[in-house]
């Protein structure tokens, strides 16, 4: 997501989840998975993307399970505060 797309996005209602994993952990999986268009930190759609600020940040730096537990949870509980 684009700075400006982030400010429409909050301006709409819009909660904003970020997915964090260390690059290490990204590069390898990529890598694993046979992917050679490793894309660039330095790429127009990646600036700015730590000044956005995020309601949830979710770490998928572990297995496939805990990833999904993590995303589980939080919809769970957003969906318990909406209701």
């Amino acid at each position: 997501m684009r700075f400006p797309d982030f400010e429409f996005m909050r301006s709409q209602g819009f909660s904003i989840i970020r997915v964090i994993s260390p690059e290490s952990v990204c590069l390898l999986r990529r890598r694993s998975r046979g992917d050679l268009s490793l894309g660039s930190a330095s790429h127009v759609t990646e600036l700015d993307l730590a000044a956005i600020p995020a309601d949830w940040v979710i770490d998928n730096s572990g297995s496939m399970e805990s990833l999904r537990s993590s995303i589980t949870g939080l919809v769970t509980y957003l969906l318990r505060e909406v209701a």
